[in-house]
């Protein structure tokens, strides 16, 4: 089995690259700009979209991050109970640090059950800045399974930092779902997420003061 000194390893090169992603700029479109949000995508080499998303709260940054790791994964699996099969923590190694698994079934004929597998650590990069970076893993306390796909989340960020006295929230993720789903479908997917952050921001804000 993995131990959390290979999981650190792993996810410190995800943050890497994710926040590489962030400060370059370049070639981001937007994709949805309204009161609670705005989004913007960037085409990989792969062909599958890579989302950002921006935001401010009248919260302080640490306050918004902890809600994001302890909250963000549960509200998603409750808001679509029709196609998540199963999920829970696989495993915690502190109050920080945990893997997550989730089973996506879409319920349509040919396209298999994606589970996914992934290893999250909170952290305080600096005074007033926190941060959330997950990605997919791999632990025999859950092997890969021959009725269904194991998806890969490449890097999920989220970063909250005090800026104009409000918390700026911003999150981008990358993830392959693997196996033949077509590339269009999934980058239509994104529009889905996109609006789970609308009811995500109503929560943290009913949730917090």
């Amino acid at each position: 089995m993995l131990g959390n000194e290979e999981y650190m390893s792993k996810v410190e090169q995800a943050y890497v690259e994710a926040v590489s992603m962030l400060e370059d700029m370049s070639c981001w479109e937007v994709y949805e700009s309204c009161d609670e949000l705005a989004a913007y995508i960037r085409r990989s080499p792969s062909g599958l979209d890579i989302l950002k998303i921006e935001f401010f709260l009248d919260r302080s940054p640490e306050q918004v991050l902890n809600y994001i790791y302890t909250n963000l994964g549960d509200l998603h699996n409750t808001l679509n109970k029709d196609i998540v099969a199963e999920e829970g923590i696989l495993e915690r190694f502190d109050g920080n640090s945990r893997i997550r698994f989730e089973v996506i079934d879409p319920k349509v004929p040919g396209v298999a059950p994606r589970e996914i597998l992934y290893f999250g650590i909170k952290m305080q990069v600096s005074e007033d800045v926190f941060s959330l970076i997950e990605c997919s893993v791999n632990n025999e306390l859950r092997p890969i399974r021959h009725d269904m796909i194991r998806a890969d989340i490449i890097y999920a960020l989220h970063l909250c930092e005090k800026l104009n006295n409000q918390c700026h929230v911003v999150s981008i993720g990358y993830a392959d779902p693997k196996g033949s789903v077509p590339k269009a479908i999934v980058n239509f997917g994104l529009r889905k997420r996109v609006d789970f952050y609308k009811v995500f921001i109503k929560e943290i804000l009913k949730n917090t003061n």
